[in-house]
């Protein structure tokens, strides 16, 4: 119900903050070029992907990926070390106040997301290549602005939260469940660094979700690759076990 305006909040919140680390790294790089001082924060940004990628394929595949797991990281490090220190004026925030998971515990789930990084979503950016040069645009003139990234990410956020619920409710049918779906609920306690814990089969089917909203509106590329790293950090801010 009031996930999808949360949702969009977050992705507000989300996106802005990337647009003033962009418009940051802008301002203390080199101005003595004039190509480069009439460019967007976006732009230029994009421009510097594209130098270090060199070509589309790594730029659309390889560089994505690795920003995804990049922030997988980055987001659940600092809720990790929290629930390692016990960190006692976040505890009343805490949702099962006394359900930690277990050092050996987090291991097997680090183990899990590895396979699935590399072993099911890897392989799927890979062959997306095509699809992603059809539906996205690179181009330097297509480059998007700031509140045109904001707006869509808001978009494919409330298509993203209506198309999860219907796949989710049918991965808690009973057949699905036992099958699939039981191996993302190994858990008792909720943990940013389980979100993407889940049967491989059900991370292709709520990557349709997430895909969904960029299916249809057919966005430039970064405008994709921020809505999949704030995709990602809604789905930690989710499983974190806080309130």
């Amino acid at each position: 119900e009031g996930e999808s305006v949360c949702g969009c909040a977050s992705v507000f919140v989300v996106v802005v903050v990337v647009v003033c680390v962009c418009v940051y790294l802008r301002a203390g790089a080199d101005q003595d070029d004039m190509e480069d001082a009439s460019l967007t924060s976006l732009q230029w940004l994009w421009a510097r992907m594209r130098e270090v990628s060199g070509n589309e394929f790594l730029l659309t595949t390889v560089l994505p990926f690795s920003f995804l797991i990049g922030s997988y990281v980055l987001f659940n490090l600092p809720l990790t070390l929290l629930e390692w220190m016990d960190f006692q004026p976040l505890r009343k925030y805490k949702i099962q106040e006394n359900v930690y998971i277990s050092p050996a515990e987090n291991l097997h789930c680090l183990k899990m997301l590895l396979r699935n990084y590399l072993g099911t979503m890897a392989p799927m950016v890979m062959l997306a290549y095509p699809l992603f040069r059809l539906l996205f645009s690179v181009s330097m003139e297509d480059v998007p602005l700031w509140w045109e990234v904001v707006l869509q990410c808001a978009a494919f956020a409330v298509i993203e939260d209506t198309t999860h619920y219907f796949v989710h409710a049918g991965l808690h049918h009973p057949l699905l469940y036992e099958k699939i779906h039981v191996v993302h609920h190994r858990y008792s306690a909720p943990s940013g660094i389980c979100a993407s814990y889940a049967h491989p089969v059900e991370i292709i089917l709520l990557g349709f979700a997430t895909f969904f909203g960029p299916i249809i509106f057919m966005p430039h590329m970064i405008t994709f690759l921020i809505w999949v790293n704030v995709r990602q950090l809604l789905a930690i801010e989710t499983h974190c076990g806080y309130d």
